[in-house]
Formats: structure tokens, C-alpha cells, sequence
């Protein structure tokens, strides 16, 4: 059995049926391998790639593909594959027997069909992430539903089991002050200054309620003074701490001031207990949509670092405004958070433009 490497015209019209047929991009690779194997009568033929994203810093996750008995050998022929001047994977064959090259007339077989792969291999990437980010958002959704109704549970509890109580406690409280008032004033004063007590801790909680809702700095202050106070506050644990932003910021929704509030106090968490930094800054830029970056000189992020909590914080909150956050080694040292968080929803290509360092 000689396949089709004597007629490399025929494999690559093989190929060409097999690419043109509506397959997935799960299907179509292994045909592609297995017609490739079976064209150049090969052991082994694997096509591998990475994911196109991934929003930690860490190391890319591999795909691969592959048609008969895999053995790892020095002598395995990669070639890349390239689509629109990218490199997308690499098409591994393995040789026939040890020491047993492929023939000018298979390379350049080879060669005639890699382009065509290529493209193959660029769709099984778009639909893997497709498929992937079509995961994220729906778990992104699940959480944000579970941690809206476990607030909602939690304020209801707040206030039931909390101010509810309290306030009632008032109401008798004053009334029998009100009894007390001409016969016993030294029972009412007491009684009086015990209730402002109380008033004074439910006024606490109120304002503890309403932080956790919207910090209301945002609104007293704004959000440039707001970051500048929470920055001021964090400058405490000894980390020389700038804020880098125009002197004024156009009117912004509010989902996308509470969002960049978040992500910094998170950010700036983050530094102060695990990143060994000794500065840091904060730079925001408004284009069509506001631009969050925190970069600091720490230690970085460890090798396969897992997305915690806080973590997953930043990105949904820049994904439920159809944004982008990224977070990521710095070249040398220190740690990069990236948020876009647009005004109207973000473009696909920011992703990778922003992946590629061309800041937008």
C-alpha cells in the first residue's frame, strides 16, 4: 500500500473534499492527520496547537490531534503551521523507520498541503475558544445569579435579623421613656442615653449596608478622588502608591464606576499581601471605553497560578460590561492587571490586540 504519495495531486484533493465537507472542527482534524499518514505512509502524524486566549498569565494550553503510534523521537519532523502570517500549531510526522527521511517529492507534498491545514487548524482553534468562552459566560452567569441572590439573602438577613430588631427594640424603648419621663427622669435619661446608643449602631450598619452596596465616595467624591482616598489608604503598609489619570473623567455610567472602584481595591489587595512590591501605580484612560491598568515591581505572579476568587472578580465584572480584564507577568518583574470596561461592547480583536501589547 503506497496511498497517495505517489500522486501527491490526488492527496491534495483529498484533502481539499475533506476540508470542504461540514464537519466540526473536532472532526476534521483527525481525518486530516489520518489522510496525511496515510498519503506519506507515516507511523505517526499529529497537528498540536494552543488556545488562542487565556486570561491568566500562565502557561498556554496545548491541543493536539494525532493518527497512529505516538513515539517521541529526535528525528520527528515540525513544521508550522501558519495562517495570515501567525503561527497556529505545528504539524508533527514522524519517520517510517529510524533514520529513514522523507523524500524531496514528500516535502514538498508536505509543503502543498500545510497552507490548507493551516486554515483547519485556525477554525478548530476559533471553535475551541468559541466553545470555551460560550462555557466562561454561561458559569459567568451561574455566579453572577448564585452571588446576586446570596446577597439579596444577605441584606434580607441584614435587615431582619439585624435593623429590624433594633429599630423595634427603639420603639419600646421610647415609649417607656415616654412613662418615664415626668415621674422618673433619672430612669428616662438612662433609658434615652441607652437608645441613642442603639440608634448610633444602626446608623453603623446602614452605612455598612450601603457601602457594600455602592461606596458612597463615589458619589460624594467622584471617582478620580474616590481611587485617590482608597490609593492613600493603601500607601499605609509602606508601598509608594501614584494614580495616573487625566484631571477630569467624562460622566460615566455608574455599572462602569463601581466596576474600576472594584477592580483597584481588589488589585491593590492583591499587592499589598502577596505581591512583595515596593511601588505601584494606577493609570486610567478614557478612549470609547475606560481604560484600568495596575502595574507593580513585586515578586509576580507563581508559575500556573490558578484564578482564585478575587481573581475571578475582576474578569466578571469587566465581562458583565462586555469588557476584557487580563492579568499577567510583567517582562522582568511585578504584575499587570489590564480592564477594559467599554461604554458600548467591546470588539473580539481588542483581545487579541491587548494580548499583543498594542494597548488601545
Amino acid at each position: 500500500m503506497f496511498g497517495d504519495r505517489v500522486d501527491p495531486y490526488r492527496a491534495l484533493s483529498n484533502l481539499g473534499k475533506k476540508l470542504e465537507e461540514s464537519l466540526p472542527a473536532d472532526a476534521l482534524l483527525p481525518k486530516i492527520v489520518e489522510s496525511v499518514a496515510y498519503a506519506l505512509r507515516l507511523p505517526h502524524v499529529a497537528i498540536v496547537w494552543n488556545r488562542t486566549q487565556k486570561a491568566v498569565a500562565v502557561d498556554p494550553i496545548r491541543r493536539a490531534v494525532s493518527y497512529g503510534a505516538f513515539k517521541d523521537s529526535e528525528s520527528d519532523l515540525r513544521i508550522p503551521l501558519v495562517h495570515q502570517g501567525e503561527q497556529v500549531g505545528e504539524l508533527i510526522l514522524s519517520p517510517r523507520q529510524r533514520g529513514e527521511e522523507l523524500s524531496s517529492a514528500d516535502l514538498r507534498l508536505v509543503r502543498d498541503l500545510v497552507p490548507q491545514i493551516g486554515i483547519a487548524v485556525h477554525s478548530a482553534r476559533l471553535t475551541d475558544d468559541l466553545r470555551r468562552l460560550t462555557d466562561d459566560l454561561q458559569r459567568s452567569r451561574e455566579r453572577l445569579v448564585t452571588t446576586r441572590e446570596e446577597e439579596r439573602r444577605r441584606l434580607r438577613r441584614d435587615l431582619h435579623d439585624g435593623l429590624g430588631p433594633m429599630l423595634s427594640s427603639q420603639t419600646f424603648t421610647l415609649s417607656a421613656i415616654k412613662k418615664q419621663l415626668r415621674d422618673k427622669p433619672d430612669v428616662a435619661e438612662t433609658l434615652l442615653t441607652d437608645a441613642i446608643a442603639h440608634t448610633q449602631e444602626a446608623i453603623s450598619d446602614i452605612r455598612r449596608l450601603v457601602y457594600a452596596l455602592r461606596p458612597p465616595a463615589l458619589d460624594d467624591l467622584g471617582l478620580l478622588a474616590a481611587l485617590q482616598e482608597q490609593i492613600a489608604q493603601y500607601q499605609t503598609s509602606g508601598i509608594d502608591m501614584e494614580l495616573d489619570a487625566p484631571d477630569s473623567l467624562p460622566p460615566l455610567p455608574a455599572a462602569i464606576e463601581i466596576a474600576c472602584y472594584r477592580i483597584v481595591q481588589e488589585a491593590l489587595t492583591n499587592i499589598v499581601r502577596h505581591a512583595h512590591a515596593t511601588a505601584a501605580s494606577v493609570k486610567l484612560r478614557v478612549h470609547d471605553a475606560l481604560i484600568v491598568e495596575l502595574i507593580d515591581n513585586g515578586q509576580g505572579l507563581p508559575p500556573a497560578t490558578r484564578a482564585g476568587v478575587g481573581f475571578r472578580s475582576m474578569h466578571e465584572r469587566a465581562e458583565e460590561l462586555g469588557g476584557i480584564c487580563i492579568i499577567g507577568n510583567l517582562p522582568h518583574s511585578g504584575t499587570r492587571v489590564y480592564a477594559k470596561l467599554p461604554f458600548l461592547y467591546v470588539k473580539s480583536e481588542d483581545i487579541e490586540r491587548v494580548k499583543r501589547g498594542e494597548i488601545v
